[in-house]
């Protein structure tokens, strides 16, 4: 969207997903990846031979085998899952794929250099060719798709959009205005409003609750405190990875929220924000947030996404080069 193409994003929800992993086809490829036999066996043992029975109102249905589907509950089966599917993003290599547990978000752009229109005529391409990749790397491990929550967001700076008729298989597959992935919500152009707008309606939600402590008798301030860093700030701390990318006037609009809202719990409405601020020695929201960066990239500086960001970052400048390179 940077280089002005458009941009198809394809939010894929697997049906069942935990619920549907097939047992030899799960073993075979820990085989094929290395893990060792001991383990090999080990896990076998704990997926099969597994049974279950439905009980209903104290009536017992007869004890079934379970075919499929890790065991619920356990930290394991998540983990198996992510390993049975670590191999889908070389089978949808059309796209740049980011698949976390079972949520898998696929980008794909429009050709540079090109009309809108061609660039559009490329994008339906990819896409055909993307949902083609998809439902046979599905058919092959046995994972189905739940085409009805399986959704697509078409991101351009152009106005309008191009009547690109998604499908899989023989399922429609529909273009949205909005969608929430991995708890953040999503819009066409990419803005952060909606995303805030309702973030601060589940902080009102939060500071009501807190006050509604006073009408049963508690007014202790250390506790009101206590339950606003407990049910509050966590949704504050949501919006920390994007608030760098936010424009000023967002930051500074959840700044002075973040505080009024601490003002609100706190019974100091009749104080105006700086003092408050001043003889309570809080922090600000744009302190917490500096905080949350600081641990952050002295956690990634040791890891294996601290060295890949770096790179990506250098890869972008490279780019950038080239492209003014060419455009001189």
């Amino acid at each position: 969207m940077a280089n002005s193409s458009p941009v198809g994003t394809i939010f894929v929800d697997f049906r069942s997903a935990f619920d549907q992993l097939w047992f030899l086809g799960c073993i075979g490829k820990l085989k094929r990846m290395g893990i060792p036999r001991k383990y090999l066996i080990w896990i076998e043992n704990w997926l099969m031979n597994r049974r279950a029975f439905i009980e209903i109102k104290g009536e017992r249905s007869k004890w079934f085998r379970i075919r499929k589907g890790g065991p619920q509950g356990s930290i394991f089966t998540p983990l198996l899952f992510i390993t049975y599917h670590s191999d889908l993003t070389e089978t949808l290599n059309c796209c740049l794929s980011h698949h976390f547990a079972d949520d898998l978000a696929a980008i794909m752009a429009g050709g540079i250099g090109l009309k809108y229109s061609l660039q559009c005529l490329e994008l339906e391409k990819k896409l055909s060719s993307f949902f083609e990749d998809l439902e046979y790397y599905c058919t092959l491990t046995a994972q189905p798709i739940n085409y009805n929550k399986t959704q697509a967001l078409f991101s351009a700076r152009a106005i309008g959009y191009p009547d690109i008729a998604l499908k899989c298989g023989n399922n429609k597959i529909e273009w949205v205005k909005e969608i929430k992935y991995l708890g953040y919500v999503f819009t066409p152009k990419l803005g952060f409003s909606a995303m805030i707008q309702k973030t601060m309606l589940k902080v009102r939600q939060g500071v009501a609750m807190v006050n509604s402590f006073r009408l049963k008798g508690f007014t202790l301030t250390a506790l009101r405190k206590a339950l606003f860093n407990s049910y509050v700030l966590p949704v504050f701390a949501w919006l920390f990875p994007f608030f760098p990318l936010f424009t000023v006037n967002q930051q500074q609009d959840l700044n002075e929220f973040h505080t009024r809202c601490l003002r609100r719990v706190m019974y100091c409405m009749h104080w105006n924000s700086y003092f408050f601020m001043y003889a309570t020695n809080e922090l600000s929201l744009e302190d917490r947030c500096k905080m949350y960066w600081e641990r952050y990239w002295v956690a990634l500086a040791d890891a294996t996404d601290g060295l890949l960001i770096f790179e990506q970052g250098n890869l972008n400048v490279i780019r950038e080069i080239g492209c003014a390179e060419r455009v001189g």
